[in-house]
């Protein structure tokens, strides 16, 4: 997995592509405010502030994690949303009562769909 604070403060990450990283630690990519992409497919585990003051973002990608209770509720953190495409596990999407909407953990995001 990715470690608590492995990113923090890389401020010229745009692209991050994890396709086998299984879990994600707190404040992983906390303030990447340039980060625009992330992709962690198989990540099944993401923990707090992850995705802190990432404000640049426009796909995110965690649909490994099948529990909301493996999302922490603080991930998203000061993060721009309302830009961003979310894509989630189906069983988080249903679980999250979504139904087509696009509000997910207090956050209005651009568009929320599963796979």
């Amino acid at each position: 997995g990715i470690g608590d604070g492995a990113f923090n403060y890389c401020t010229a990450l745009t692209y991050v592509s994890l396709p086998k990283a299984t879990g994600i630690g707190d404040s992983a990519f906390s303030n990447c405010r340039a980060l625009k992409s992330v992709s962690l497919p198989k990540a099944t585990d993401i923990g707090g502030y992850a995705f802190r003051e990432c404000t640049a973002l426009t796909r995110l990608d965690i649909s490994g994690v099948t529990d909301n209770g493996k999302l922490n509720t603080t991930i998203f953190w000061t993060a721009v949303t309302t830009n961003c495409d979310l894509i989630l596990s189906k069983a988080v999407y249903d679980a999250a009562g979504i139904n087509g909407g696009t509000r997910f953990f207090g956050y209005t995001w651009k568009t929320i769909t599963y796979k």
